[in-house]
């Protein structure tokens, strides 16, 4: 999955699911962007040149939203983390 139209983006609140071995590149706001959700794992990946972020979190919740796991991230402008990833 690589567009330059949207981002790595799940379904508002899904719960469990593992998001392995992708390609996500040329994203305008992320190219990883958590919508809710707890316990998922995003595992393998390569997210390059997201234009504002390259990893952001809609809401930082209670509960553990996701594991990040030898993943590769390269951008060359924007931000590292983005809404709800920076303290």
């Amino acid at each position: 999955m690589g567009t330059a139209a949207g981002d790595f983006t799940r379904t508002k609140a899904a719960s469990e699911i593992v998001m392995e071995n992708n390609v996500v590149y040329r994203c305008k706001s992320a190219t990883f962007h958590q919508h809710y959700g707890r316990d998922n794992i995003i595992r393998n990946n390569i997210l390059a040149l997201g234009k504002e972020n390259q990893l952001m979190r809609t809401l930082e919740e209670e509960h553990n939203s996701f594991g990040f796991e030898r993943n590769i991230v390269y951008f060359d402008s924007g931000n590292l983390l983005g809404q709800q990833l920076v303290e």
